[in-house]
């Protein structure tokens, strides 16, 4: 898959997290607004004039955010679909908790075990976009750029067995990578 189209499936997968609620609660709040304005106002003369001027207010910022929301909404369907135009086929979004973690993990450092064999193949993974974070129980969880995973190692250094697995993952990521 080319960088191209993997960003095309993200932003199909975060086409749905436009704030479309947003507005409605902004909207919902203006309106409270609107209300207790007119308790204040109720005995002032210049209550209607007040009133209507919050009330065309609230409706014309209501009308512009929709109008900008369903614009945002329509430039991130137009890009994802001309960045998904590349000779290669789309591929499908990454589940959105894949997506997260991987998001969440990528620029930061890798975690650090007692074994410098172990060490040095989650470095390694970790150059190749993949994402590992340890666990409160000690293992680590790895997960990779396109919705693989997870993929869960002991990271204590008595673990050989661990670490064949982890060597292994490593090799199949190299494979992959020298394939494409």
């Amino acid at each position: 898959m080319s960088n191209a189209q993997a960003v095309a499936a993200t932003l199909r997968a975060v086409l749905p997290q436009v704030p479309n609620d947003v507005v409605s609660r902004l909207d919902d709040d203006l309106a409270t607004v609107t209300d207790l304005l007119s308790e204040t106002l109720a005995t002032s003369c210049r209550h209607p004039e007040a009133i209507g001027e919050a009330s065309q207010l609230r409706a014309g910022l209501i009308e512009s955010l929709h109008s900008l929301l369903k614009v945002v909404e329509q430039a991130i369907a137009d890009k994802a679909a001309s960045l998904a135009s590349d000779s290669e086929p789309a591929v499908p979004a990454l589940p959105a908790e894949v997506s997260r973690k991987v998001q969440e993990l990528r620029g930061k450092p890798p975690p650090k075990t007692p074994n410098k064999e172990t060490n040095q193949y989650v470095r390694e993974i970790t150059s190749q976009g993949w994402a590992v974070e340890k666990t409160t129980g000690n293992h680590l969880k790895v997960w990779g750029p396109n919705g693989e995973g997870p993929f869960v190692f002991s990271s204590t250094p008595s673990s050989a067995t661990s670490n064949r697995k982890l060597r292994a993952l490593r090799d199949q990521i190299r494979r992959k990578d020298s394939t494409e």
